[in-house]
């Protein structure tokens, strides 16, 4: 998207995520706050960003456009639109722009009366991330049956009825199927990561790269190290001083994590251009990088 938008745009795209080095994120998140955020002078501009910003970051957005996720992450998102007051010129806060009137938030979703068509395919990226397809199907039914949502009344009504264990009378009978196969595979990804942090990890603090770090789905995840084609760390530093090797970390599924495995430091060692593609938009995996160059082509 990132790539799409930059080469049809003459307005400034940036990009934010969480696939980046220690300190190439920092940087990143200066930028991001100095541009989107509270005191911004806001010059205009388009981000593309992942869930990353959904929570930490004092953003302000005057419209913002997501892909379809479990309500409860819409909601946090809804949270950096028109998040401070813009409308007084006598206030400290630069004036928002006068192109909209109110705050403007849109869900990308599938066409819902097509995706009984084939549920596990249809929700795309976000079936992907995510996983539960009957929450995303039941999240995209709500907000289409509840075309104004009222706040705070409405949070809990919506998880409760998003989230329920129960299947629901009115819903195809393969969301069932899809739920439970979902647990089981959740279930199966806690036990296995906890049975190798149990095994392969020691009790240590959690800025520490050895660390067994769980990503969102439970599925175990590795520090790796970056290097250059001269064997020099990626940011440069001492590769023997732990603060050195933080800024230069990333941490990637240990299914596309690459490299050399250090064991006395817990974490691989990857060269960039090599093992591992370092560049604008982050780190990726061969599968990944095949599908954006079809895509492209």
């Amino acid at each position: 998207m990132y790539s799409v938008l930059s080469s049809q745009s003459d307005i400034t795209i940036d990009l934010f995520h969480a696939r980046y080095t220690l300190e190439d994120r920092q940087r990143r998140e200066k930028h991001v706050l100095k541009k989107y955020g509270k005191t911004a002078s806001r010059p205009g501009g388009l981000l593309v960003a992942t869930q990353v910003v959904e929570q930490s970051l004092d953003l302000d957005f005057d419209v913002l456009v997501s892909q379809i996720a479990p309500i409860e992450f819409l909601m946090q998102r809804m949270g950096r639109l028109w998040r401070h007051e813009r409308t007084d010129p006598l206030s400290d806060l630069a004036l928002r722009t006068d192109v909209i009137s109110r705050p403007l938030f849109i869900t990308i979703c599938p066409d819902l009366e097509k995706t009984a068509e084939n549920f596990e395919t249809v929700f795309s990226g976000s079936g992907y991330v995510y996983k539960n397809i009957r929450v995303l199907y039941r999240t995209q039914q709500y907000l289409e049956e509840h075309a104004v949502l009222s706040f705070p009344k409405c949070y809990r009504e919506a998880i409760n009825h998003i989230h329920g264990a129960e299947s629901y009378a009115d819903e195809p009978g393969v969301l069932s199927k899809l739920a439970e196969k979902f647990k089981n595979e959740q279930e199966g990804s806690f036990y296995a990561a906890k049975l190798y942090s149990n095994q392969a990890s020691r009790p240590l603090n959690d800025v520490d790269p050895r660390s067994a770090l769980l990503t969102r789905d439970g599925e175990l995840s590795q520090a790796v190290v970056l290097f250059d084609s001269n064997g020099n760390l990626f940011h440069n530093g001492n590769y023997e001083e732990q603060q050195d090797r933080e800024k230069n970390t990333v941490s990637l599924s240990k299914k596309n994590a690459k490299g050399k495995m250090d064991e006395n430091h817990y974490c691989l060692n990857a060269v960039v251009g090599k093992d591992i593609h370092y560049s604008e938009l982050g780190v990726f995996d061969e599968r990944l990088q095949q599908d954006i160059d079809k895509y492209f082509t």
